[in-house]
């Protein structure tokens, strides 16, 4: 989903109308209403009209009321791997926006196939490929073995952040021009010295140039589960010299129970002291219920609790929400499911 800058949302998705062998990418938009925007077909808009299947799309907001649409397609039926990166841009009104061609533009035709690429592409609001960045797009992490990507942000100087699967967390700085930032390690900068499994990475930027991650890790898989941690990287590519090389653990245990139709509650364990905030948002983003705002804790383990019940003190509705908590260094979030 992404955001349309006046309180709806688009939703992506692939289906099979056309038949199991034919999976095709399509488009919706729903206002802040939760009804479909006018002039929009009930079940959505074809996002593009390539031949060939299309797979897994996703979308970020265009900043004009659009969105750009991402996915990969096998319009290259001569070749049995012949799956390729494509992007379109799609207006607010379900129009393809002028200069973009009908069929998407391909990103990424490099042989073999291209499914989830550890691949950077920088296309303008046109529609065009800028000069300077290769055709094939642009590798941003030169490790060895497979690599998956998992997030990515602007760094607010015209380029980004990038977070990828690649022994490990990793992520990388590209810069506007397609070059990889000055400072940064080619194959990506570890997030942590931890040798276990981690994924699931998010991204922020820190305000001060640099990022903070946040990543679920594995170390301590056989007796406490899955954690979250977060790490800070600077600008220049290495962890903050505050935080310690195997980033900060922010423990949330639950919610419990979970569905729910009375009480739950949520198990913090802090690293450090500090001031946490929680709210509960629903699927389209909006807040229902502020737990916590800037709350002093100390170190070690805390419970927040949640009755069910909105900033109105009115029972929400049975389905799907999100808890959100947060202090001035970590965050992490839990979906809950809310029954009547």
């Amino acid at each position: 989903m992404a955001a349309d800058g006046a309180g709806g949302v688009f939703v992506a998705w692939q289906d099979s109308r056309a038949g199991y062998n034919e999976q095709r990418a399509y488009l919706q938009h729903i206002l802040g209403s939760g009804q479909v925007a006018p002039g929009w077909p009930a079940n959505g808009i074809a996002t593009g009209s390539s031949p060939g299947e299309q797979f897994d799309p996703v979308i970020a907001a265009d900043g004009s009321g659009g969105v750009i649409v991402a996915l990969w397609d096998h319009r290259d039926t001569t070749r049995i791997e012949g799956y390729d990166i494509v992007a379109q841009r799609i207006s607010g009104a379900g129009e393809i926006s002028t200069g973009w061609p009908a069929e998407g533009l391909i990103l990424c035709s490099a042989p073999g196939a291209q499914t989830d690429p550890s691949i950077v592409q920088h296309v303008d609001a046109d529609g065009v490929i800028p000069s300077g960045w290769p055709a094939a797009g642009f590798v941003f992490s030169g490790g060895s073995g497979n690599q998956l990507p998992l997030d990515c942000i602007a760094d607010g100087t015209g380029g980004m952040f990038a977070a990828l699967l690649s022994d490990g967390c990793r992520c990388a700085r590209i810069s506007v021009n397609g070059a990889i930032a000055p400072g940064w390690p080619p194959q990506g900068a570890g997030l942590s010295i931890s040798s276990q499994y981690m994924t699931a990475q998010s991204l922020m930027t820190d305000g001060r140039g640099g990022l903070l991650a946040v990543f679920e890790d594995h170390r301590d898989y056989e007796t406490q589960g899955v954690d979250i941690y977060t790490q800070r990287v600077s600008g220049a590519g290495v962890p903050a010299p505050d935080w310690p090389r195997d980033a900060r653990h922010l423990g949330i245990r639950g919610p419990s129970p979970n569905p729910a139709s009375a009480d739950l509650q949520l198990e913090l364990a802090l690293p450090v002291p500090d001031y946490v905030s929680a709210d509960v948002f629903d699927l389209f983003g909006r807040r229902v219920r502020s737990l916590l705002t800037k709350t002093w804790f100390s170190v070690g383990n805390h419970t927040v609790f949640w009755n069910g019940l909105d900033d109105k003190s009115k029972d929400v509705r049975g389905g799907l929400y999100v808890i959100r908590v947060w202090t001035s260094h970590l965050e992490a979030a839990r979906r809950i499911a809310r029954l009547h």
